[in-house]
């Protein structure tokens, strides 16, 4: 099975990242309304993770695809532990406050919400602070990776 996944990653990666990612956006989904909102089969929202589904592969997994070709071609030291600070420094300061709000904005959209309302509605007042976790959970990461 890795076999054949490695040569799909060869053949035609975009399209295979794109379904990884949203097979595992949908899974992601399922976990959370299952095990940790414990909503059980009758309760389950299929509509929002056909929209995490769609998100991952249609967004997120491109995007991540030629995000990660770009970091690994031009951010480029002779030092591999400052070459992997330098990605993580990259890539959080870069691409993870974009990729947030276009998840948030996009996700806005597909539930009907005008995108402004990323800003002004209460859907965006509902959801759990997730900047402020991700830059104090960044320099964990990254003393990890030291290790």
């Amino acid at each position: 099975m890795l076999r054949w996944y490695r040569m799909k990653l060869v053949a035609r990666p975009m399209l295979t990242q794109s379904v990884t990612t949203a097979i595992l956006f949908a899974t992601g989904d399922i976990m959370a309304q299952q095990a940790v909102e414990h909503r059980g089969i009758e309760k389950h929202e299929f509509i929002r993770t056909a929209r995490m589904a769609l998100y991952g592969g249609a967004i997120f997994g491109p995007a991540a695809t030629k995000w990660f070709k770009f970091l690994q071609t031009k951010v480029v030291l002779p030092n591999k532990k400052l070459e992997i600070c330098a990605r993580v420094g990259v890539d959080q300061l870069l691409f993870a406050p974009t990729n947030l709000f276009v998840f948030l904005s996009t996700m806005s959209i597909l539930e009907g919400l005008d995108g402004l309302a990323l800003y002004t509605g209460r859907q965006f007042l509902s959801r759990p602070p997730r900047l402020p976790t991700a830059v104090c959970q960044r320099p964990v990461d990254f003393l990890e990776l030291l290790s």
